[in-house]
């Protein structure tokens, strides 16, 4: 009977292992989909990096909703797709129970172009990378304009994860777009 036990939790354990050997491999496969799916290019990024120095850091401290530190610098990507450049940002943001990572595309003004949830590790509220949800993130270039549950909407029973998500995106676009123009 003890051998029968431990022959079905190894089972158990080795069907429980993720698809992926690790998050990085995951996460350049999902990047590669990404970039098909809301650019339809296949061409390489071109990785730079922006610090983010004291008066960025005190420009939008105060003015943050999700993020809890601001970091010292970020990397971001440059795509140019037939005669238009756009910008990748990867970051992550809590769900419910686990983080999970998302791509923000922004055009060469510093609006944003799209959304995109790359890793979603909860077993629910999915929903947040459905085009629907998504488009309530384009064409916007303040930071400020998005505020969740006026004009980005939530989903139900993703309402945790569509609040972070929204909250995050906007974060994010302002220390990049304080850092950026003060570059």
């Amino acid at each position: 009977m003890k051998t029968l036990i431990i022959f079905l939790i190894e089972i158990l354990l080795l069907y429980a292992q993720p698809v992926f050997s690790d998050d990085s491999e995951q996460l350049e496969m999902a990047l590669r989909n990404s970039l098909k799916e809301v650019l339809n290019s296949e061409d390489k990024i071109q990785w730079n990096h922006i610090k983010i120095g004291l008066e960025t850091r005190e420009h939008v401290e105060s003015k943050l909703k999700m993020k809890q530190e601001i970091p010292d610098s970020l990397q971001y990507g440059m795509i140019r797709v037939d005669a238009e450049n756009f910008i990748l940002l990867i970051d992550e943001t809590p769900g419910k129970t686990h983080l999970f990572t998302y791509a923000l595309y922004l055009t060469s003004d510093l609006t944003i172009f799209d959304v995109d949830v790359l890793i979603y590790r909860e077993l629910y509220g999915g929903e947040i990378d459905d085009k629907s949800f998504r488009e309530q993130f384009r064409q916007v270039n303040n930071p400020g304009k998005l505020i969740f549950g006026r004009t980005v909407q939530g989903i139900t029973g993703a309402t945790i994860s569509s609040r972070s998500l929204t909250y995050a995106v906007r974060d994010l676009l302002l220390i990049f777009q304080t850092a950026y123009q003060s570059d």
